[in-house]
């Protein structure tokens, strides 16, 4: 398999007002091998730890780590069950924040996260991208940014739970 992907960040000072960020990133995951049972797909054939995953504290923060996806594509759904992260081989992750002090070492974000995981690059499809919104205390601490977060997905499915708060160290992207 070959495996592309690219991250852009830009930061705009506000001055007294803090700072705006806006992350972009994407990943693209071509198979090369067939796999050994003939009824699969060529994405069947990579590594499960080579696919790519999404959701958490680092990428869209509405989302549970690694549970970003499409059901049936990237996520596996089962009545009375946890949802399976598959992994996948095409990512679009976008994220915006306004960071801005607070008092002294103690600041806030206010963020928008958007984005997907589709299975391959034909499985692409815009309007299964998936937003959420949340706010954050951050403390900037000697050793970096101490984080509390907390992500609200704008549409929820029925399974999921409609927030995700995060506890963590160090700038989200």
């Amino acid at each position: 398999f070959t495996k592309l992907f690219a991250q852009a960040t830009g930061y705009l000072p506000l001055r007294r007002l803090g700072a705006i960020v806006l992350s972009a990133r994407g990943g693209y995951l071509i198979p090369l091998a067939e796999p050994e049972d003939p009824e699969l797909e060529k994405i069947d054939a990579v590594p499960a730890s080579e696919l790519f995953y999404a959701g958490g504290r680092t990428s869209h923060r509405a989302f549970e780590r690694d549970l970003l996806g499409v059901p049936g594509q990237t996520l596996s759904i089962q009545p009375g069950e946890d949802p399976v992260p598959l992994g996948g081989g095409l990512l679009a992750i976008l994220n915006l924040e306004w960071r801005f002090p607070i008092a002294g070492p103690v600041g806030g974000t206010l963020f928008v996260d958007g984005g997907n995981l589709w299975r391959e690059a034909r499985d692409f499809d815009a309007s299964q991208s998936r937003w959420g919104a949340g706010v954050g205390v951050r403390y900037l601490s000697p050793i970096g940014p101490l984080r509390a977060e907390i992500g609200w997905k704008l549409e929820r499915e029925p399974w999921e739970s409609p927030y995700v708060w995060f506890v963590s160290l160090g700038n989200p992207f």
